[in-house]
């Protein structure tokens, strides 16, 4: 136990390098890009997500997670994977190919036919590297897949830079995306030894997409409706308003990715290690939980009261318009972040089916409040996301408790405990800027550091076991046992 309780450190200290490091980058980029590009180039763009993540989630076919969960080391199950991901992404690629002017048309703006055709691209490139990727993966070793991503990040956000100062407008964030991928693909294939060294099996296939088919119709069912927004947003708001919603949802993404896909990164390995030992899968499990809701909550306090400064330091006045998107879409980072957890605790545990159905009950939640945005508004059906999040994130904690043998009482203390303090750090930040005579800037900074000391004296007081999980992670950064 103690090598997994290593090796669960270990993963959670790579992926927190790449997930912070990639997000950091690309948050420079935007930066950068916002200065140069207008909020309706990044419209354009934002148009085309729900096909682009359609097509991400059926590139896969959830079979690179089912090479991790079965602990694979059959050459024929890696190579049938391998061709398999190079057929589907290259079909894709041909359907949006020839779907361009459809897609352009639907949003009547003309320049998504060329827009379309060359940001897919991505999808059979990235297509050729996925084994590799897997292959880390399965052997824990974060810290190689962190530096080949990061190094590949690095090059791709110098190309965008390059491109924007060029005049190329919206092709460089389509360059940004191609390079990325082109480059990780190169050092996957110089770094690793893996060839494909069977052809595809039939047989292998099947016993993957048993596994792998209930986390394909999962992702994908997620995709649409995660992006579906942008689409309602594009057709009835047009380009302008999508770029600033855009704009809210990305640095929305940047804390939120950071350290969500770090958390999932962690949780999946690490249990599948564990799901022949139901005692400390549950206690792994339940760690996880307290990490995640202690972290959480104080991460969307600060969010929420520091959007208006993130918005006007980094992106400048014609971007204010995003500040109160940001505001009402920083709640939604609690249930996407906790149900990470669960999601990746039912995967691990082998239930790929009822993650499935979770995942489906949680998306029709997301569908049938798309009318109040059409006859509201979009602030309306922000708020309306919000809540029907959490309503999902319930729902995950009900089903998941009974099928891992958790009780409710496991999760709630500390999830309200959480929230209390977290509250506590949210009424300093608040007090701090109505009452210290000093610019909003340095009052809310002098709130954040003085909340943030509260919140760490609670978390010892209340909760040193939480506590010391941080103090594990924090250690392991500078070397130290």
């Amino acid at each position: 136990m103690s090598n997994i309780k290593s090796k669960s450190v270990s993963s959670a200290k790579w992926s927190l390098i790449l997930h912070m490091g990639q997000y950091l980058i690309t948050f420079a980029l935007s930066i950068v890009l916002s200065r140069l590009l207008e909020p309706s180039e990044f419209g354009l763009t934002g148009m085309l997500s729900v096909f682009i993540a359609m097509a991400t989630s059926l590139t896969s076919a959830g079979l690179g997670q089912a090479l991790v969960f079965n602990k694979t080391d059959n050459e024929h199950d890696f190579s049938t994977v391998f061709y398999f991901n190079i057929f589907v992404s290259s079909a894709l690629y041909l359907v949006l190919f020839f779907a361009a002017p459809l897609i352009a048309a639907f949003y009547e703006q003309p320049e998504l036919i060329n827009l379309t055709r060359w940001i897919c691209l991505v999808f059979v490139i990235n297509s050729f590297g996925l084994i590799q990727d897997t292959k880390l993966i399965i052997a824990l070793n974060f810290k190689k897949q962190s530096l080949i991503r990061l190094a590949s990040l690095i090059v791709s956000v110098g190309a965008a830079i390059i491109m924007a100062f060029q005049g190329f407008g919206v092709y460089s964030i389509v360059g940004q995306v191609l390079v990325q991928a082109l480059t990780n693909v190169i050092l996957y294939w110089s770094l690793s030894n893996w060839r494909p060294k069977t052809g595809f099996s039939m047989e292998s296939f099947k016993r993957l997409w048993k596994y792998g088919s209930n986390i394909l119709f999962s992702n994908l069912f997620s995709q649409i409706i995660n992006n579906i927004d942008n689409l309602l947003v594009g057709k009835v708001f047009k380009p302008h308003t999508l770029g600033l919603f855009i704009r809210a949802k990305n640095t929305k993404h940047i804390p939120e990715g950071i350290f969500t896909q770090a958390f999932q990164a962690s949780i999946f390995p690490i249990l599948t290690k564990l799901n022949d030992n139901k005692e400390e899968f549950v206690k792994k499990h339940l760690s996880f939980f307290k990490i995640g809701a202690y972290f959480v909550f104080p991460l969307v306090i600060l969010l929420y009261f520091a959007s208006f400064e993130i918005v006007d330091i980094l992106y400048g006045a014609k971007w204010h318009g995003s500040v109160p998107y940001l505001e009402i879409l920083a709640f939604m980072i609690v249930p996407y972040f906790l149900g990470i957890l669960f999601n990746q605790t039912l995967l691990a545990h082998g239930d790929s089916r009822l993650f499935m159905k979770l995942n489906m009950m949680r998306r029709v939640l997301g569908i049938i409040n798309i009318p109040v945005a059409i006859y509201w508004g979009l602030i309306p059906y922000l708020y309306s996301i919000v809540i029907l999040t959490f309503v999902g994130l319930v729902i995950d904690v009900i089903y998941t408790s009974k099928k891992i043998g958790t009780r409710i009482s496991d999760y709630t203390f500390d999830f309200f405990s959480a929230l209390l303090f977290s509250l506590l750090l949210g009424a300093i930040i608040w007090a701090a800027d109505q009452w210290i005579p000093l610019h909003t800037y340095i009052a809310k900074g002098i709130g954040f550091a003085l909340g943030l000391v509260i919140y760490f004296i609670l978390m010892k007081t209340f909760r040193p076991q939480v506590l010391g999980y941080f103090m594990d992670i924090a250690r392991s950064f500078v070397g130290r046992k």
